[in-house]
């Protein structure tokens, strides 16, 4: 899925989470919007393991120290006689980063180091997670899927929507246009709730 309509279909999940939260609890828009930012930015970091996508070429002082580390990686596994294809898909673009388990390393890791303000922070990566993981909904509807998703369960299974469309194709552009008018509707509804 291209980055547009991963915003695209992100942003609906977030509209429709928050009018939901709007709703059943008083959230302030300001608020919303400071947890809408961190969304995006777990919707963009994903792909973070590939140095030409856009946030790759944007921070490619990541992307291509990451990239170095997955190919030394898969150098590794080949050289002690790993050559389990399931095993080089962790270096791989849609590797680690793609997993589910991705997600709850990122809790782990968040919970570890941030105890201080908990309450915060597990909001800030909450709305980060919940972006990963829309991201990577987004990949399930391709038809190249994420292998290894339930990793470590089902591993080597292509995990991919019964119905899925090609990067950039014809129906991957109908869809974000379906997706761009859910996104008008809900902003509607969004701004009635909050007004």
């Amino acid at each position: 899925m291209t980055i547009k309509g991963h915003i695209l279909l992100s942003t609906n999940l977030f509209l429709t989470t928050s009018l939901w939260l709007s709703i059943h609890n008083d959230y302030p828009v300001a608020q919303v919007l400071f947890f809408y930012l961190f969304f995006l930015m777990g919707v963009v970091f994903v792909d973070i393991d590939e140095p030409n996508s856009w946030i790759g070429k944007r921070l490619f002082f990541l992307s291509y120290p990451f990239k170095l580390i997955n190919i030394t990686a898969k150098i590794l596994l080949w050289v002690v006689g790993i050559e389990k294809k399931e095993w080089h898909r962790f270096f791989e673009h849609r590797g680690l980063t793609h997993m589910l388990l991705f997600v709850f390393i990122l809790y782990l890791v968040s919970y570890y180091l941030f105890r201080v303000n908990m309450t915060m922070t597990s909001y800030i990566v909450a709305s980060f997670g919940f972006g990963v993981l829309t991201h990577q909904l987004g990949d399930v509807l391709t038809n190249t899927g994420i292998k290894n998703y339930f990793f470590p369960f089902f591993i080597g299974k292509n995990f991919k929507a019964p119905i899925t469309f090609s990067t950039g194709g014809y129906i991957e552009i109908i869809f974000n246009s379906c997706l761009l008018f859910l996104f008008i509707i809900q902003s509607i509804l969004f701004l009635k709730a909050i007004i």
